[in-house]
């Protein structure tokens, strides 16, 4: 649910940032609204026994209702998913904090300004700055 902190992000790489950009993440949020609402409204379905669910032995509620609806095999499936959204939005999260920083440096407003700039363009090696650029 963090689509519109991407959309930020990026909006200074758009044609008409000044109006594509607070379009995008005004789209971004109320998808991610409609997403997130169907959401609840399906785990409060699935919802058996709140008692039960709340004791679970795996400690985790979201879990236990994954196997509750799903089994062993479909809620091992269902978890490996929200793990695999994790990640991508850690790396979401990773790939715009190195984004920031290489801007502010650009800008010259971070400690060693000139260090990060020299070392992002004298790199032998391709690094994640030299691709976005």
């Amino acid at each position: 649910m963090t689509d519109y902190d991407g959309t930020t992000h990026m909006s200074e790489e758009t044609h008409d940032a000044a109006i594509r950009g607070p379009l995008a993440i005004r789209v971004a949020i109320l998808v991610s609204g409609i997403v997130g609402e169907l959401l609840t409204i399906t785990f409060c379905f699935c919802l058996t026994d709140m008692d039960s669910i709340m004791s679970s032995p795996t400690g985790l509620p979201v879990a236990q209702i994954f196997l509750n609806a799903g089994g062993r095999t479909g809620g091992l499936i269902m978890w490996f998913f929200v793990i695999l959204v994790q990640f991508f939005t850690g790396c979401s999260a990773m790939l715009a904090n190195a984004r920031m920083a290489y801007a502010f440096a650009r800008d010259e407003a971070l400690p060693l300004s000139g260090y990060v700039k020299f070392s992002a363009h004298q790199s032998r090696f391709l690094t994640l700055i030299q691709i976005l650029e």
